[in-house]
């Protein structure tokens, strides 16, 4: 019997078994079946659907939006191939939308799913208002205006799906210390509630205070020197609000600010860090940073304060410019060292005496690279080429650079990602063709959450232009490349396609 008649048979017996023995998680075995059919040899990624749009193109929970979020497409439609979900009319100027956020409310929670509870699109538009609206019609929901004294333009999660934030900030006025450095209003969904309005000053913290945000009930200053200082928000809100405002008693000139700070607050945590790029992760709760100056990662428990054993992490310094590392957001204690030629998975693993140590698990390399890929074949081929800087977020950030350069590298990786649901590593290679000069071919391979062995690659067919922006996704059996070119932003759906090949028909079992 062939593989393929195995694979198939073996997903077939899941799928019964399914319907059968219907206990224990059912989300996580049909995620297992899935992850099985993605894997399959015969299965492949083919693409289904493009748009082409002169603004940018978000993809984000089975939907697309462009122009503005003011048109949206839903990605399953009836037919395999995205459906047009709504496609708003154009706006002034001055209500164009600056960033938005999709909040997805879980139905099995309720029986009911009331209006304050469904599913909407946050938007936060140029003339100060946050505005909700349904996700699947675009219908018009509730619209609260923030301020006539900040402009807001920053819309982000504090908790994701529980709380958001948006942020005013104030650059040009620094010289004032009593004028805020950076102004936030927090809020609260489902329903939608406001939580605080804080303005934070030099004169309260500090004259070298230049940045600030706000992550899991954390405040984080970023302060001259490269220092990053951590408050509780959570506590300031507790300790320090002196107005009583809800969404329904504020004035015309917008949500009031309710948080008063006249001193400094206790500080839980500083550090000074390159280029203020602090990550918290662990458990138990872990920092990891780039001290000032050193070609080194450090791996810190927060309660100790101590650089755990093995916890630094050399950066490559035959790489383009910088590594990355980064705490997988899966509560596994993993760690991600990207690099252009390699990503190395980490874990924390906790001693007996509560003690921290890194291992090193194992490493994956650039498509065409497995066979011969160490790090000091790397090494050589890498030498004198600094042409990339690696991003917070694991992806490269590109330089127009002479092919001569480019060509120094024959593959590379682009971008590593985790899926949570199907418990894999999607890398993405880009491979220059030696003997087209200037041509790259791009390749998603999907790797082994548990070994990092190389499950499947998917080629992708449409060129791929280096110096522009290019963001990959995996959602189950869709794979989305948007990317940015001469001419505007495209978005390309690539889905699984388990048609069986002619070829091999009378190969299948018989009933």
């Amino acid at each position: 019997m062939s593989c393929l008649v195995t694979s198939e048979t073996n997903i077939l017996k899941d799928l019964r078994n399914l319907q059968v023995s219907p206990w224990g998680n059912i989300l996580r075995k049909k995620q297992q079946i899935m992850k099985k059919m993605i894997c399959q040899e015969s299965s492949k990624f083919k693409p289904i659907w493009e748009e082409k749009s002169p603004k940018a193109i978000f993809y984000e929970s089975d939907r697309i939006y462009t122009n503005d979020y003011r048109k949206c497409y839903y990605s399953f439609g009836c037919s395999g191939t995205p459906d047009l979900l709504y496609k708003l009319p154009s706006c002034p100027k001055n209500e164009k939308i600056e960033d938005a956020l999709v909040c997805e409310f879980n139905t099995d929670k309720v029986s009911c799913v009331t209006e304050d509870y469904r599913s909407h699109l946050i938007t936060l538009s140029r003339d100060n208002y946050i505005s909700l609206s349904d996700l699947d019609s675009g219908r018009p929901m509730k619209k609260v205006f923030l301020s006539n004294k900040f402009k807001f333009r920053q819309l982000s999660w504090n908790t994701a799906g529980e709380s958001f934030y948006v942020k005013a900030n104030n650059q040009s006025l620094l010289s004032n210390i009593s004028v805020p450095v950076a102004t936030f209003i927090v809020f609260e969904v489902f329903p939608l509630r406001l939580h605080s309005h804080i303005a934070l000053t030099k004169q309260v913290f500090k004259k070298s205070i230049s940045d600030a945000s706000i992550f899991q009930g954390l405040l984080i200053l970023m302060h001259s020197g490269n220092l990053v200082r951590l408050f509780s928000y959570d506590r300031l809100v507790e300790e320090y609000t002196n107005v009583a405002v809800s969404l329904d008693n504020f004035s015309a000139d917008g949500i009031p600010i309710t948080v008063g700070l006249k001193d400094l607050p206790p500080v839980l945590f500083e550090v000074k860090c390159n280029e203020h790029n602090l990550w918290l992760g662990g458990v138990p709760l872990h920092y990891l940073y780039q001290p000032n100056h050193q070609d080194v990662y450090k791996v810190c428990q927060l309660k100790t304060n101590q650089v755990v054993e093995k916890g630094s992490i050399p950066v490559s310094l035959d790489a383009y410019e910088t590594d990355n590392l980064f705490f997988l957001s899966d509560d596994s204690n993993r760690l991600v060292h990207v690099t252009v030629h390699y990503a190395q998975i980490l874990k924390i693993n906790i001693m007996d005496n509560g003690a921290s140590r890194i291992d090193e698990l194992f490493s994956v390399f650039p498509h065409e690279a497995e066979e011969n890929a160490t790090e000091n074949n790397w090494s050589n081929e890498m030498e004198g080429v600094r042409t990339w800087v690696m991003s917070s977020f694991g992806r490269i950030i590109k330089r127009r650079v002479s092919q001569d350069v480019v060509g120094a590298v024959s593959s590379r990786i682009f971008s590593l990602q985790y899926d949570n649901d199907l418990n894999l590593m999607v890398a993405t290679s880009l491979v220059a063709e030696q003997h087209k000069t200037g041509t790259i071919d791009a390749f998603v391979c999907f790797h082994d959450d548990d070994t990092g062995r190389k499950l499947k690659t998917v080629e992708l067919e449409e060129d791929w232009d280096d110096t522009y922006d290019h963001t990959i996704t995996l959602d189950l059996d869709t794979l989305i490349h948007t990317y940015k070119d001469y001419s505007g932003y495209c978005c390309v759906l690539y889905r699984l396609d388990r048609s069986i090949p002619e070829d091999n028909t009378e190969k299948r079992p018989k009933r």
